[in-house]
């Protein structure tokens, strides 16, 4: 038997377990590796076949592999390479495999089964194939010449005829197969991210099984070693979730295992390496240049080194009449991001130098365009101060006042104290976020005081300002009552301060990050502490929302709130390490948003799913069951890295759940170790990866003694009737009436001075 297995120099994990499946099911076989790298000239080893130099009726091998990518281009040029680096004829099978396939078992059947080539069904209903093969394996056996002959036929169309997507390379051979092929449907051999929810498999004994019998070939592709939770191509949902598959589940962390301990690394799955540095090749970048290919317009191709220059003039050259005004490679980014022609819908004429400034800064971290291909830079826009307009006393609460997150329910809350220290006040709702929200803004954008009061995450300042226009800052004493959860601000939170004549903290925690960056007057004002204790007390509560006789443990998080920082994993870790199922304690994960970040939510679902004692709740609840759901919980329990504030750990303690949390951040404005559990932590640095500066620091919670605690609240019920009585005394500093008149006095501070000048 031959093997031709499809990989790249650039994925020696995925090369050397895949070649490995092979060599243990067959060891008889002879094995040889494409590298389909279009720069490689010459193959490093005997086994290794390079198609530098492959004509394909005309083609250059490095031009199919930009116009279809390496791995469709290997695909659609296949009867040229099996006719340059095999024997076809010589009576022996060849099976040609992608190396994302691994060989758990003996493929006799396969081989066996048909005298002419066979390739992987697609999807299988009730026996009735439909869709088509699946690509990334097929058996070459018989007589291979009227398939291989049809499959160069389909190839030349596909470089020849006109308006067709840049990756019908590889699906036109495979979506519309000869007769004398044959599709395999056995589930043994088609267990892949796509048909992951029709191949089951169960886990029966520790021996994995499909239908038939145990696997023998798996298609890997769509596997992230590194999270093996999430199998799936591409961004599209799985389709089937480990949490859901125990025998799914296992397969997937078996090949994980050995794809990492071969040396796998995030970027080695990379399709092709960067056309130029910081450039990466997009579907339009492909449709482009196959659309300029042939007579005086083909494109060169910067793949041969002598021929980027004027690849890149080509990108830079200027786009359609009817496009940005700024280049064909902008042309081809904003045709294909509909969120930037949303935010940008002129970018000749008004939106001009917004566009270009996206170009510079966020298009070149998404490597959407890169420094060779940036266009003259923006006109820089100038920060807005104030003007010395006179406005009655009073103050402009701006923020998100329909939004559930954090901030809107701050927002909410501060205009209550404002309204209880007899403080004029007019609201301006912003509703651009992605949290769910109970009202939207009505435009309204009035402001009859003086004072504006900009509950806006400071790196969405910038953003608010252009949505309603500088106008709305001046004349006015703007303060940004603003939270944060690292002791490092980035650039663009930095740049807020150019909005803003100061800025209130709500927590010691936040005045000494907000100092340190030394850009504007810093007042600590706590936020108000105070909840619908009635609505936690409602007698039904438990039975109602679903919590039984168990000890509960409960943590409610906002997805959108960076799941890293709010650290359920963590909790999971340490509940784990206390509780064994059958202990009688149960956790519950209360959640919203997951839905906005699929991958988190996968990857917390398959970490609990051996566990029914442990359950992720990802739902809207309504405030006041919300609120009774705090209530009626035994214990609440937060391992953050960092909080602003700590919201839920107060509402905690004010309807009289006893909480466990780590004691870093905002929390311990209102928590010590009379009124609440705290859990030792050491400071680390964020590190990179992350939507915090990776040079700042939060903490890293200890799981064991978390872990103590845990277990010390369920079987000793006199440490909660200690700390509730406690915790809620300590809140009484943070009602409406003080915190207005925390807010009342330096807004009267601040309005003498101005009344002096």
């Amino acid at each position: 038997m031959q093997v031709l297995l499809i990989s790249s120099s650039r994925r020696p994990a995925r090369r050397i377990v895949a070649e490995r499946s092979v060599r243990a099911a067959h060891p008889e076989a002879t094995v040889t590796v494409l590298w389909t790298d279009p720069r490689l000239t010459a193959p490093p080893d005997a086994n290794v076949l390079v198609p530098h130099g492959l004509d394909i009726d005309g083609l250059r091998w490095v031009d199919l592999v930009l116009m279809a990518g390496e791995r469709a281009a290997a695909w659609a040029a296949l009867p040229w390479l099996l006719t340059a680096g095999l024997d076809v004829a010589a009576g022996s099978p060849v099976v040609v495999l992608d190396d994302t396939l691994v060989v758990t078992g003996r493929l006799d059947d396969l081989l066996a089964s048909s005298d002419g080539p066979v390739m992987r069904a697609g999807h299988v209903s009730g026996g009735l194939v439909w869709g088509g093969p699946l690509p990334g394996a097929v058996v070459l056996q018989g007589e291979v010449a009227p398939l291989l002959g049809w499959w160069r036929d389909r190839s030349r169309d596909w470089v020849h005829v006109e308006d067709q997507g840049p990756k019908q390379a590889v699906s036109a051979p495979w979506w519309a197969p000869v007769d004398a092929v044959r599709l395999c449907g056995d589930p043994r051999f088609r267990l892949s991210a796509s048909t992951a929810d029709e191949v089951a498999v169960s886990d029966v004994d520790g021996v994995l099984l499909t239908a038939t019998g145990p696997p023998a070939l798996v298609d890997l592709a769509g596997l992230d070693p590194s999270a093996p939770w999430w199998f799936s191509l591409g961004d599209d949902l799985p389709r089937c979730a480990t949490s859901d598959s125990a025998g799914l589940r296992r397969l997937l962390a078996e090949q994980s295992t050995a794809l990492l301990a071969a040396g796998w690394q995030p970027e080695q799955d990379r399709d092709d390496t960067a056309l130029i540095p910081g450039l990466d090749v997009t579907d339009g970048i492909r449709a482009w240049f196959r659309s300029r290919q042939g007579g005086a317009s083909s494109v060169a191709n910067p793949y041969v080194v002598d021929e980027v220059a004027a690849f890149v003039d080509a990108l830079n050259a200027p786009g359609r009449p009817d496009g940005t005004g700024v280049s064909v490679l902008a042309d081809l980014v904003y045709d294909a991001r509909p969120d930037v022609q949303h935010a940008f819908p002129s970018p000749r004429w008004r939106d001009r130098d917004g566009f270009r400034r996206w170009l510079w800064t966020s298009a070149v971290a998404e490597r959407a365009t890169s420094l060779a291909t940036l266009p003259a830079p923006p006109r820089p826009g100038g920060p807005v101060r104030t003007a010395g307009v006179r406005r009655p006393f009073g103050v402009n609460v701006v923020g998100y006042l329909g939004a559930e997150l954090g901030l809107g329910v701050a927002a909410r809350q501060m205009l209550r104290a404002l309204d209880a220290a007899g403080i004029p006040t007019a609201t301006v709702t912003y509703d651009r976020t992605a949290s769910q929200q109970e009202v939207r803004s009505d435009g309204t954008t009035n402001r009859p005081y003086h004072f504006n009061l900009l509950l806006i995450v400071p790196d969405q300042l910038s953003l608010f300002v252009d949505d309603v226009g500088a106008d709305f800052l001046r004349g006015h004493h703007n303060i940004g009552l603003w939270y944060w959860e690292s002791d490092v601000m980035n650039t663009t939170q930095m740049a807020a301060f150019d909005h803003v004549d100061e800025v209130w903290a709500a927590t010691s925690y936040l005045r000494d990050a907000f100092e340190s960056a030394g850009r504007a007057p810093v007042s600590l004002v706590p936020s108000p502490l105070v909840f619908d204790v009635d609505a936690a007390a409602a007698r039904d509560a438990r039975g109602r929302l679903g919590l039984d006789e168990r000890f509960t443990f409960l943590f409610s998080f906002d997805f959108l709130s960076v799941v890293e920082r709010k650290n359920p994993l963590g909790l999971v870790d340490a509940y784990r390490r206390a509780f064994a199922p059958g202990d009688g304690a149960r956790l519950v994960l209360k959640s919203i948003n997951g839905g906005v970040f699929p991958r988190a939510k996968a990857r917390l679902a398959d970490a609990i799913a051996d566990r029914d004692d442990i359950e992720l709740w990802d739902r809207m609840l309504p405030a006041s069951d919300r609120l009774a759901l705090v209530g009626a919980a035994d214990a609440y329990v937060s391992l953050h890295r960092a909080e602003g504030l700590g919201l839920t750990m107060a509402e905690a303690m004010a309807v009289g759940t006893p909480v466990i949390a780590t004691g870093y951040s905002g929390n311990i404005d209102f928590m010590d170790g009379s009124n609440a559990l705290l859990v030792p932590y050491r400071l680390v640095e964020v590190g990179a990866g992350s939507h915090y500066p990776a040079h700042g620091h939060w903490a890293d919670p200890d799981l064991d003694a978390a872990a103590a605690l845990m277990r010390s609240l369920h079987d000793d019920p006199s440490i909660s009737a200690r700390l509730i009585p406690a915790a809620r005394r300590s809140l009484e500093q943070f009602s409406f009436a003080e915190v207005g008149a925390v807010a009342r006095d330096r807004l009267i501070g601040i309005w003498s001075g101005h009344q002096s000048r």
